[in-house]
């Protein structure tokens, strides 16, 4: 592969894959915050943007600095997946009171 085609590959999954993650993260905490602590919606809504915030930036330079394109790939499509998955299953028990 180009090293072009590479560097593009691998620059498009640190912008898309950091942002999955950080929405990820945004969701879970939020829902947890919010069911667990008793926090209020908006408030743990704005905690789960502000370490999302940390999150991204970190994610972005790991991805673009890891030697191997498709071990960060697969790790941020975990790492969405799972915490979207959390946050789905926090929210439902947050609205109907039970799992």
């Amino acid at each position: 592969m180009p090293r072009s085609v590479h560097l593009g590959l691998r620059v498009i999954a640190a912008i898309l894959g950091g942002y999955a993650c950080a929405f990820g993260l945004a969701a879970a905490i939020a829902a947890s915050a919010h069911v667990g602590s008793g926090l209020g919606f908006h408030e743990a809504e704005q905690l789960g943007h502000l370490l999302a915030l940390l999150l991204y930036p970190a994610l972005m330079l790991w991805t673009l600095a890891t030697p191997r394109l498709l071990r960060a790939f697969l790790l941020q499509a975990g790492s969405a997946g799972g915490l979207m998955l959390l946050a789905l299953w926090l929210q439902n028990l947050m609205l109907h009171g039970g799992a």
